[in-house]
């Protein structure tokens, strides 16, 4: 059996005995490229078969009409679910209260993450920030240092 090169991925591939006139591989992405090709070329050549086309396009809008507003629902109600509700002011400060009771005595910055947000509690101590570096921080909370007058 002569081996053949396929058009579209370039690889050579044996046809088929039953059909010795095959010109594209058996691989699916080829075989999906074939029909697009061939059905494009049918619809700039044969009237008959875009009339064809059309009238069946038109048939399933008629069966289906609240496809569309069915499909943009679904669809939104997945981007819902992917993009969770920020997070309220008083979340965030219920959080910073929490960090600050439980930091460490010893640290002038300390790194607090859970899943939504990264936060640093600075504090006036007088602890030396020799490891500490705030370069990637969103959202920085300084203590009020209570010497200092305003």
């Amino acid at each position: 059996m002569k081996q053949k090169v396929c058009p579209y991925c370039q690889q050579e591939f044996r046809c088929s005995r039953f059909h010795p006139e095959q010109v594209v591989c058996s691989f699916p992405a080829c075989q999906r490229r074939r029909s697009a090709d061939y059905h494009r070329k049918k619809l700039a050549e044969d009237a008959e078969y875009r009339a064809q086309c059309e009238h069946s396009q038109k048939l399933w809008k008629e069966n289906n009409p609240d496809y569309l507003r069915r499909y943009r629902a679904a669809t939104k109600k997945g981007r819902r679910a992917r993009n969770p509700p920020p997070t309220s002011i008083d979340d965030i400060l219920r959080f910073l209260r929490g960090a600050k009771n439980t930091s460490a005595k010893n640290n002038m910055a300390l790194a607090v993450t859970t899943g939504f947000v990264e936060v640093w509690w600075v504090s006036s101590s007088d602890a030396k920030a020799v490891k500490n570096t705030l370069a990637g921080c969103k959202v920085i909370v300084v203590e009020r240092d209570p010497g200092f007058d305003t």
